[in-house]
This record gives C-alpha cells, structure tokens and sequence, in this order.
C-alpha cells in the first residue's frame, strides 16, 4: 500500500524514511538529530552541489557545441566513427547526460529535505497541521494557510503560503513567530525554555466579561518560559506597513497603514495588539499569582514584516515591548536574547518543566472546544446591549431623536 504524504520523514542524513513521531529526536537507522536545524545545513550543502553540477552542465555543454562545430568541418564524412570530433561527440553527450542526472537527484532530494523539514518542526509537533498538498479533505484545508514547502536562494526555507483569509494570516503570523522561537531554543539562546501557543486563559469578572456573565477568556498566542522570565506574545500578521511612535498623553500607539503624500494619517488605524497584551498579562497575573511574579512577566507585540516596520520609542515603553521577524535590533529571538541577560534565575530547570506543564494542562485547547467558547463570548459581548433600564438608547440620528430623548429624560426623571 502506498504511504500516506507526510507520514514519513526522508532522514538528511543516511537518506531512509523513518516514522514522522520521530521528527525533532533521533533517526532510528543513523542517530542523527531530526531538527529543522540540521536539515537547513543539509539544504545548504545540497544547494552547493546543485551549483557545481549547473557549473559542470553549462561546461559540457560549451565543450559539446565546439565539438559539434569541428565535426560540421567534415561535411558528408562528419559521421565517420573514426573521427576524433565524432569521439568527442559522444563522451561529453554521455557526461552530459550523466550531470543531468546528478543534478535531477540533488533537486528531488532538496525537495525530500523541504517537506521532511517541516514535519520535523516543533510547529507540527504542536498543531498537528499538515501542509495543504498532503491534505484531502477540504474541511481542513480551509484554515490552513501552508501549501508546500521548497528550499530557494542556496537553501533558505521557504513555505508556499495562501492567506486569503484572516484566520490563514494569523495562522501564519503564528507559524514564523513559533519556528524562530523553537529554532532559537534548539540552538540554546535562552538557557532552558519552553514554548507553548493558544493558551485561554479566563478573565473572570470585570470590564473584559461579558453583560450576559459569560466567562470571557484571553487568548495568548505565544507564551514562552525560561528560568528568568514568562513572555507573553502576541503576534500580528499585516498587509500593510506598521509603525509604533509616541501619542499623546505619554502613551505608545501603532498605525497600521502609509500616510498620504500630503501628511494625513486618515485611513491609518491603530493596532490593538499591545492593549490586547495588557488584557493577557492581567488574566494570567490574577491567576497564576501563586506560580509566577508579576515581575516576570514580558509582554512582546510582535508584528510580521511584510510592508515596514519600524519603533520610534525605547523598548519597555509602558511596559511594551515590540519585534518582528526580520534580523535586526528588533528580530524576536534577539530581543528577548537581550532581555535575559539582565534578569536573575528565579526557577531550575525541573521548575520551568512544572511551570509549563500547569500551564499546559491548565489552559491548552487540545479538542478546540476553548476556541469555540471564546469566539462564541465575543460575539455575545458584541451583540450585547449598550444601556439597560427603562431609557432609550441614545443613538446618533439627528438633533430631533437628540431633543425627543432629552424630552423622555425629562418625563422619566419626573416619575
């Protein structure tokens, strides 16, 4: 029976299939590490050799055109087998053909090495989601934004993404946020840490429950923990270019959009994502008082860079902190890199495993039934009255409905 796509991992290294379950561990043929890591470094080396056999191909192919050429000279005896141009002939056409092969190969294993390298990535340990070539069923395609995956530009990995939708964008703002923090947690950057995603977290009661007394719940995308800090993150996928600058009042604002040519700001709007962070940090202060100080908790509005980004205050600014994807000062692993080497070790390793399991156990999705009930509390609290009692709601028609509500608050006021 034929295998199923993506129920096997090509292992880079001795070249067999192996389970998928043994994706980020060891392979069971050779003991080489099966981390996206490892594969990248393979993908760099395999592209190498594609460009040698494109060099040796564009060689034997020159030395076959001259040899043609000098054959050509012989006219009506140019098929002489004894001539030395005919002898030419055959050898660079033979060591042609054989280039052709090699560099087939090496492309069909650069593409075992793409698909291998994400079924290898903490990301699909976590979701489970497979990419969009390898799945059937169009109820599970619909949300998934990942089509194919390729190495290009000398093995830089590459998802074939479509993201016509809002969920597919967030879904793959999340995916680039969760593969750099994995990769640098792999590589040691932060010590001993553990990344968890979609936690829902219960505000209880207050201004973030609803008028009905329905739980509302946070949604963290990301959160993070190290022996020094919990990193709260939220993660922003925008077609538009984002820019965080100072407001009025000593706060931080982010537009979202380009200014006209003229200066105006009209059509730009201001991004939530840090008050939705605050929102995070408040729920999951309140109830994990016991287990985490509020001194450790960092919340990161992270933004994917797909038009611009760019800070114009000092990281920490409220309490804010900001990053993107792309290297630089404010790339995600650099950033929370530098925030840890000025804090002090408040867990040991067994207390930042115990701290992510509660946490785990505590507010993971694992049947997308705490998914479900969050978006059901914010339709509720969307759909929910704005006034109660016995007056009208105010609403903006005109100065009559204004003067004939002032008449009823009058009428009211005197029963």
């Amino acid at each position: 029976m034929e295998e199923i796509p993506g129920t096997k991992l090509f292992c880079w290294a001795c070249g067999e299939y192996v389970p998928v379950r043994y994706g980020g561990g060891l392979c069971p043929e050779c003991g080489s590490r099966l981390v996206p890591a490892a594969y990248d470094k393979a993908a760099r080396v395999t592209a190498e050799q594609i460009d040698h056999e494109a060099h040796e191909l564009k060689t034997l192919t020159g030395k076959l055109k001259e040899a043609r050429n000098k054959n050509a000279r012989w006219g009506f005896l140019r098929n002489l087998a004894f001539l030395p141009s005919v002898h030419a002939i055959k050898r660079f056409e033979s060591e042609k053909s054989d280039a052709c092969a090699r560099r087939d190969a090496l492309l069909e294993r650069q593409e075992k090495l793409a698909h291998s390298r994400y079924y290898s990535s903490a990301w699909f340990r976590a979701t489970g989601m497979c990419l969009r070539s390898d799945v059937g069923h169009g109820s599970v395609r619909d949300s998934n934004p990942f089509a194919a995956a390729h190495y290009v530009n000398h093995g830089e990995f590459k998802l074939e993404t479509t993201t016509a939708t809002k969920e597919r964008r967030g879904l793959l703002g999340e995916y680039v946020a969760y593969d750099l923090l994995s990769s640098a947690i792999d590589a040691g950057c932060f010590g001993h840490a553990r990344l968890l995603r979609n936690l829902y977290v219960p505000a209880g009661r207050g201004a973030r429950a609803g008028k009905y007394e329905t739980e509302f719940t946070e949604e963290i995308d990301l959160l993070m923990v190290t022996q020094k800090s919990v990193y709260v993150i939220e993660v922003k996928n925008l077609n538009a270019p984002v820019t965080v600058r100072h407001a009025r009042g000593g706060k931080v604002e982010v537009l979202v959009g380009k200014p006209r040519s003229d200066g105006s700001e009209s059509f730009c709007r201001d991004d939530a994502g840090p008050h939705q962070n605050t929102w995070h940090i408040r729920a999951l202060t309140k109830r994990e008082s016991d287990r985490i100080f509020a001194s450790e908790l960092v919340g990161i509005t992270m933004y994917v860079d797909n038009c611009g980004f760019s800070v114009l205050v000092d990281q920490g600014s409220n309490g804010m902190y900001f990053a993107t994807n792309t290297p630089g000062d404010y790339c995600l692993p650099d950033l929370i890199a530098r925030l840890e080497t000025n804090r002090p070790v408040v867990r040991t390793e067994e207390g930042v495993e115990a701290l992510v399991r509660h946490l785990d156990m505590a507010y993971s999705d694992a049947d997308g039934s705490k998914a479900k009930e969050h978006v059901r509390a914010i339709e509720i609290r969307h759909r929910s009255p704005q006034y109660a009692g016995p007056k009208r709601p105010k609403t903006k028609q005109g100065k009559r409905d204004r003067e004939l509500e002032q008449m009823m608050d009058k009428a009211f006021s005197r029963e």
